[in-house]
């Protein structure tokens, strides 16, 4: 299906939602630029956190590039929609301006579980939102991940950089 929709033109995206991450002044490997030395729980047990972020990855095959968004609410089929929409209105439309069709790699658990009616639900609202066509492709986890090898290494990256940051109160 991924070859077809190369050869039609059609832009390709993969999604995924990654590890949730707890919110607070814990401990974390990197560099940390203060005077003295930073006060951090050792341990990042749930008890001491500020609450959680949800890591949305949307890449775009085509063009090697990624976009993340950062929810504090739940995985849910709703969020995964409603970022692929913001994604689609401040960057995407204008990319992919005569796109009326786009295909939609991802796993197929949790919030993109292909079984689940609100899934379809929320995948129908997106198509009509943004005004195309969607070919959505559930691979098995691991299938996925080895397809989207390039995906994985810019999240990994980004990720090495992002908790490298000391958020302080």
């Amino acid at each position: 299906m991924r070859s077809e929709c190369e050869t039609y033109g059609i832009p390709i995206f993969s999604i995924d939602t990654k590890k949730k991450e707890m919110i607070g002044n814990f401990k974390r490997q990197g560099t940390v630029s203060c005077k003295g030395k930073p006060k951090a729980y050792d341990h990042d047990f749930k008890s001491f956190s500020d609450g959680i972020i949800v890591p949305y990855g949307i890449y775009d095959v085509g063009a090697n590039t990624g976009y993340l968004t950062l929810g504090v609410s739940h995985d849910t089929a709703e969020f995964v929609c409603d970022n692929f929409i913001h994604i689609w209105q401040q960057f995407l439309q204008w990319k992919y301006p005569n796109a009326h069709t786009i295909c939609i790699l991802c796993d197929g658990g949790g919030s993109n579980a292909c079984s689940h009616h609100i899934v379809k639900q929320a995948l129908m609202k997106l198509a009509s939102t943004i005004g195309v066509n969607i070919i959505m492709v559930h691979y098995p986890s691991i299938l996925l991940q080895i397809q989207s090898y390039r995906a994985l290494h810019v999240w990994t990256n980004f990720k090495k950089l992002e908790w490298r940051t000391t958020l302080v109160h």
